[in-house]
């Protein structure tokens, strides 16, 4: 499974890191196939690679106002290379119009991540008119994404509210990884104390940004400092705000240290340090410092935030109090600090609820298994096996067939005629700018047809066509297909409603995914190709499967009925085609020396789209 993440974070580029954001994407790496990460950025960052599998790339943008299209032109990039069977976003805003356009393009799914509180939510609004907008584009992901992960049950009752369906949400909080907390440095917590005087620590880490509202933190420090003097506020992390609240400081005369950026394993230790974290937030989704710190058995104060009461229970990990109230603020952390043995308890019992609710395995598991959820197909490709192409002229054709069909037989449709060949149509899909082909043509790590292929001609509504998908990925191939009546798949096509309910489930389920693609990438027909197949099998568990085709035309689709204008293609050549489950056993190997056989790595579709439309 490929995933594709579209992220904020520049942590991810290993440089700025706050906690374990490249940790634990190393960590995801480890279930799934590969992991890609575009991250909004500015000049001067590298691609980074967090693993063999984990990579991340900066957009590189001279301007914020260029995130999103340079995000898209980094994809456009990737896309060439593999197929993604999923897009993460951080936020149902920029990023996830991104994704959106991405879903549109190339029909893989969408999920969108709620790490923050944005619906009902005055405070929301009130950091800036342009969250205004932000709004407006959260509420348009609700419409246009497959799935949505969320922090807490509190965000998820707003999007119910809001008429997304239960199924497509699952709440699960950032992954935290509990045990690592227990683990600090006595002597560097003992210097840390010494650095400061041996006061008591309030502790604050996260971004210095408007929705924090470091401010009412600041306000009630200070009515505690004139209370209980043997304190210090100490902030943790950077941030739009830091001068600001740097100058509010002077201007106060108040004894308040800003240590910026730190690393995690840092940042433990001043956990551990300190005697209470705070956390003043207008609004957070989740709140992972408040389990970090009760990680290290230490108590939190924080406002009632939707992700905050979801972690605190008051009075027993912590204390809630009212967003902006300052004064119970600076009372709640008078209590604490007056009272060692009430904070000890509080600690304690905060580190056993985050054992026993955060676990980060569990977390790291169940995000892996959404995204398994969502990616995989609703049906099973009827095989999987590997495919290898190879070129003869055509006059060899019948001794080469001759020599194989000493080891095999001839399948169903060759045992019908009498020189064992028969006649294919197949309608290839593609989107109005060629993607399909272009892929094909660059030789991506991947590429996927979709064609409806026929066997009887003339053709009428009633013939039966098989619509197929099928999938390359390196030499591997896999496919699916189902049968149905021409006229009816037509219609189905034309989004008739009546004949897709006709069908029976495994009819829909390709057929549906035919439809996905049709209406997000905008597949339609492009052209047809003509040809005759002579097809040798094996009933081995290797399941070989030998194809020799010949005869070779091609044309614009006008329609199916039509044949007339075909035109050669692939002259005097025969395409063989071996697909075979394990290996290529040895008396085919000593075949294809003998007839000294051509490996081949066009196909039919590229070479009828480069003669009837021109284009290489």
């Amino acid at each position: 499974m490929n995933i594709l993440i579209i992220s904020l974070d520049k942590g991810l580029l290993g440089q700025g890191q706050l906690g374990d954001v490249v940790e634990r994407h190393r960590e995801y790496g480890r279930h799934v196939s590969s992991i890609d990460i575009i991250v909004f950025s500015k000049t001067g960052y590298s691609p980074y690679d967090i693993s063999e599998n984990v990579h991340s790339f900066p957009t590189d943008s001279s301007s914020r106002l260029h995130y999103a299209k340079d995000a898209l032109h980094v994809a456009r990039v990737l896309y060439k290379e593999k197929r993604y069977d999923l897009i993460v976003t951080q936020d149902p805003f920029v990023t996830a119009w991104v994704g959106m356009k991405l879903k549109k393009k190339y029909g893989s799914k969408l999920l969108v991540h709620f790490h923050g509180d944005f619906f009902d939510n005055n405070s929301f609004l009130k950091e800036g008119w342009e969250n205004y907008l932000l709004l407006r584009m959260a509420k348009r992901s609700l419409k246009k994404a497959d799935a949505f992960r969320v922090m807490s049950e509190g965000i998820k009752i707003k999007l119910l509210q809001r008429g997304v369906e239960e199924k497509k949400i699952r709440v699960i909080p950032t992954p935290v990884q509990i045990e690592k907390f227990e683990k600090f440095d006595s002597v560097q917590i003992e210097s840390i104390k010494k650095t400061y005087e041996m006061k008591k620590v309030i502790l604050f880490t996260g971004r210095l940004e408007t929705v924090k509202d470091i401010p009412t933190l600041l306000a009630a420090y200070e009515i505690a400092k004139k209370q209980f003097e043997n304190c210090v506020l100490m902030l943790i992390g950077n941030g739009s705000e830091e001068e600001r609240l740097k100058n509010m400081c002077l201007e106060k005369n108040l004894e308040v240290y800003f240590l910026g950026q730190m690393d995690q394993d840092q940042i433990i230790q001043y956990y551990h340090a300190c005697e209470i974290v705070v956390l003043s937030s207008l609004s957070e989704s989740f709140g992972k410092v408040l389990v970090e710190a009760n990680a290290c058995s230490k108590p939190v104060v924080a406002t009632a935030t939707t992700g905050a009461k979801e972690i605190v229970e008051d009075g027993i990990n912590g204390f809630l109090i009212p967003i902006g109230d300052y004064v119970l603020l600076s009372e709640t952390m008078l209590k604490l600090l007056k009272n060692p043995d009430m904070a000890k308890k509080m600690g304690e019992k905060g580190k056993t609820m985050a054992y026993e609710r955060f676990n980060g395995k569990e977390n790291v598991e169940k995000i892996v298994a959404f995204w398994k959820d969502l990616a995989k197909k609703p049906y099973e490709f009827i095989f999987e096996r590997q495919e290898v192409k190879f070129l003869l002229s055509l006059e060899k054709a019948d001794d080469f067939i001759r020599e194989v069909s000493k080891h095999t037989e001839f399948d169903d449709y060759s045992k019908k005629t009498r020189d064992h060949f028969y006649g294919i149509s197949n309608l290839y899909f593609d989107t109005k700018d060629f993607s399909a082909f272009t892929m094909q043509k660059n030789k991506g790590e991947w590429h996927v047809k979709y064609r409806l292929r026929v066997y009887e001609y003339p053709i009428s509504d009633e013939t039966l066509v098989f619509p197929e998908i099928k999938r390359r990925k390196g030499s591997f191939v896999g496919k699916v297909r189902c049968s149905s009546a021409f006229g009816e798949f037509m219609k189905i096509m034309d989004r008739d409603r009546e004949a897709l309910e006709k069908l029976s489930d495994d009819q829909k389920k390709i057929i549906k995914e035919f439809l996905e693609n049709a209406y997000s990438q905008k597949i339609e027909p492009k052209a047809i190709v003509i040809y005759k197949r002579c097809a040798l099998i094996s009933s081995d568990e290797n399941k070989l499967r030998i194809t020799v085709d010949k005869d070779f035309k091609a044309k614009k689709y006008e329609n199916l009925f039509n044949r007339d204008g075909a035109i050669e293609i692939l002259p005097a050549k025969c395409i063989i085609e071996v697909k075979f489950k394990n290996c290529i056993p040895d008396w085919l190997k000593e075949a294809i020396g003998a007839f000294r056989l051509e490996e081949y790595h066009g196909s039919k579709y590229c070479t009828s789209v480069e003669k009837c439309y021109n284009i290489k």
